[in-house]
């Protein structure tokens, strides 16, 4: 019972009757079912089947030290010679070959057909820009330049910009949303969204009217609400009547929000709807020197009111004001 290159060998005993049998690598150098034959001179012919497979199959499948390879030839029927062909929703992966606030380069090896990736998403996943994505409203495959919506907020791409565009996918989930998005959304101009019947329209206006009618009743501060909301919510309900206040602390900032350090701060106090005055510490310390935080002393004859108004003024600087209802 052997192929001429083959020796059985006997593995148990004479009453058991089971043997072994090695296949060599040319044995089995062929792919599919195999039947081997084994014939002896005391015994019927004994059949045996098997099937030979890729080693990345076998290997996959009963060792499980590998994975599976699979090679996509065509999709829906387009062969994958005629054109970049979506793999699981990816249609082009990466390297940016430049790009502006409203569109983006694509790759080299991008399709050549016009508006192929129109309807498209566009992901940045690495280099400039990193974490923005945005749709494709049109594509020319000539130049490579994807048009996209909305524009870029964080930063444009350029030539190390990694992308992948995703087939007919728009939208962020919320695990796509990375840290560095949320604050260039919130100071991103609301009119970049206000087409016409848009919810950011109603949005605006919705605001706007709620800024004109808290401005109405607030001309006593010579101010206004826009960018100042921190001042406003900055003021603290918890102090003592006629108990001094060390250390009180407060921001500086200019008419665009941003910190003003190094600044010369003078405060100035109105007890109980009285005129204002100097602080007796008229000049504020600052806090540091790159966030605008500074403190003033408040002393114990000046927190003796029942309501008291604090402003601290600078050049430079938009007033800040606070207004406080002591604590017997």
């Amino acid at each position: 019972g052997n192929d001429g290159t083959n020796t059985l060998a006997h593995i148990t005993n004479d009453g058991a009757g089971y043997y072994s049998f090695t296949l060599t690598a040319a044995n089995v150098n062929r792919l599919g079912r195999m039947k081997l034959a084994f014939v002896g001179a005391a015994h019927g012919t004994v059949f045996h089947e098997i099937e030979v497979v890729p080693a990345m199959v076998y290997d996959s499948q009963v060792l499980g030290t590998d994975v599976l390879q699979s090679d996509l030839t065509q999709v829906e029927g387009v062969a994958l010679s005629t054109g970049p062909i979506p793999t699981f929703g990816i249609k082009l992966r990466g390297t940016a070959q430049g790009g502006a606030a409203g569109n983006i380069t694509l790759p080299a090896a991008a399709s050549a057909t016009d508006d192929y990736y129109k309807g498209d998403t566009v992901l940045l996943i690495g280099g400039t820009g990193a974490g923005q994505t945005a749709s494709v409203t049109a594509y020319n495959g000539t130049t490579k330049v994807a048009t996209i919506t909305p524009n870029w907020l964080i930063a444009s791409p350029d030539n190390t910009t990694t992308l992948i565009v995703i087939h007919g996918v728009s939208g962020l989930s919320q695990s796509e949303v990375t840290a560095a998005m949320v604050p260039a959304l919130l100071n991103t101009a609301s009119t970049d969204y206000q087409a016409a019947g848009s919810v950011g329209l109603k949005l605006h206006g919705l605001g706007d009217g709620i800024g004109a009618n808290v401005d109405s009743v607030l001309t006593d501060t010579g101010t206004t609400l826009d960018g100042k909301l921190d001042t406003l919510l900055g003021a603290d309900t918890t102090y003592k009547k006629n108990v001094a206040v060390a250390a009180f602390g407060f921001y500086m900032r200019d008419a665009d929000g941003a910190p003003v350090t190094g600044a010369t701060v003078n405060g100035f106090i109105s007890k109980d709807g009285g005129a204002y005055a100097a602080l007796a510490t008229a000049a504020a310390t600052e806090i540091g020197s790159t966030h605008g935080a500074y403190k003033n002393d408040i002393a114990q004859a000046e927190m003796n009111a029942d309501e008291i108004l604090l402003v601290f003024t600078a050049t430079g600087a938009v007033p800040t004001r606070f207004k406080i209802r002591t604590q017997s």
